[in-house]
């Protein structure tokens, strides 16, 4: 596990090629996830790949091994089928097959596998009543986003518009009474552009609207309004804070499906100085994420903006990532510590302040003092 984890992006991608994993993106939330498949695929017995050539092919294509195999599966199983709502006594199959169409006479029909003929009987003749009660004590409680209403296609169609007529106001009303037009019920990200799977930054990025990437960001730091939608008791508390966090960190980085762009990517790509502006001044976005074609959003900058002024526009954001720098204060139980941070890596963890963005000359001289 730590071997993987002092690896870096570049290297975990090169490692899910090599296992024939599908090369997935790399962020602060999906990084531990693509580690723990990378371990799991590391520790499976190489045995099965070595014990494939012994295995004696028939006509079918099929290997003798496996056929005596499933046989001896079917054989050796056995199969309850109890339905709670009925008073007859549960009988036995001996296959999935059988059960699944008897379940099929009742809703409430259940059934249960066992590889023993005393464990199966054991079963059928207990008291099924215990089990039933038990299932239905404990009620699920609500999503705490379920009070909002679903947004619809044909509504998620009409908030994208206002992207591109530029109605901020319009777009701050349906946010603000509705949540779901940009945080799915699964805390992550609303898809406005269906077909290359876009979030509202994605979006905004890609029509140069300044505003509101601003508001978008600004509203998922307010942890008031957080707390408001997910029902918090108190806005101040940690529980606000991490969904804050998660949610901003998925909103600036996670990938587009077209080219895995991140909205850095496509305001770079389309010369949107202001929101790269906006973008590398929050310490959660990460420059150094790759597109498909293996490019940083440095790398991509003005590569689609087509003005007279494309030189002058392209330097001036080049600039920009060059002053890409933060100074994090943390708090630690004695004292203060400054440690200067990169690309907007911070561990968030007793953090007491935040300078930056910044150029490094200027980090040097900040921590001397």
């Amino acid at each position: 596990m730590m071997e993987f984890q002092a690896m870096t992006d570049d290297e975990l991608r090169q490692e899910m090629r090599r296992c024939g994993m599908p090369v997935l993106p790399i962020t602060l939330t999906t990084r531990n996830l693509i580690i723990k498949k990378l371990q799991n695929f590391q520790i499976k017995p190489e045995s099965s790949e070595s014990n494939d050539t012994d295995f004696k092919v028939n006509q079918n294509g099929k290997s003798q091994e496996s056929e005596n195999n499933i046989e001896k599966a079917e054989s050796d199983l056995y199969v309850v089928v109890y339905d709670p709502a009925s008073e007859s006594t549960p009988k036995m199959m001996r296959t999935v097959e059988q059960a699944a169409s008897l379940a099929k006479s009742s809703p409430t029909c259940r059934f249960r596998c066992f590889r023993s003929f005393h464990e199966a009987e054991s079963f059928s003749m207990s008291p099924q009543t215990s089990i039933l009660e038990t299932s239905n004590s404990v009620a699920r409680e609500p999503d705490p986003l379920s009070k909002f209403p679903s947004v619809k296609p044909k509504d998620m169609n009409f908030f994208k518009s206002l992207f591109q007529e530029n109605k901020l106001e319009e777009v701050c009303r349906l946010v603000l009474n509705n949540p779901k037009y940009i945080i799915t019920s699964i805390d992550y990200p609303a898809i406005i552009h269906e077909g290359y799977r876009r979030n509202a930054l994605h979006v905004a990025a890609h029509l140069d609207r300044p505003q509101i990437v601003e508001f978008i960001l600004s509203i998922l730091k307010d942890v008031y309004f957080i707390s408001r939608f997910y029902s918090f008791e108190e806005a101040l508390n940690g529980e606000a804070f991490d969904k804050s966090t998660r949610l901003l960190e998925l909103m600036l980085n996670t990938p587009e499906k077209a080219c895995f762009e991140t909205p850095l990517h496509i305001a770079a790509k389309y010369g949107c100085f202001s929101i790269v502006s906006q973008l590398l001044r929050e310490p959660l976005t990460n420059p150094k994420l790759k597109n498909r074609f293996d490019e940083t959003a440095y790398i991509t900058i003005c590569s689609r903006y087509d003005k007279d002024d494309h030189q002058t526009v392209k330097e001036k954001i080049q600039k920009l990532f060059h002053n890409n720098y933060f100074v994090i204060i943390s708090l630690e139980q004695t004292n203060f510590k400054a440690e200067c941070v990169p690309g907007g890596q911070i561990n968030f963890n007793n953090v007491a302040a935040i300078i930056g963005p910044t150029s490094q000359k200027k980090v040097f001289i900040l921590i001397i003092v």
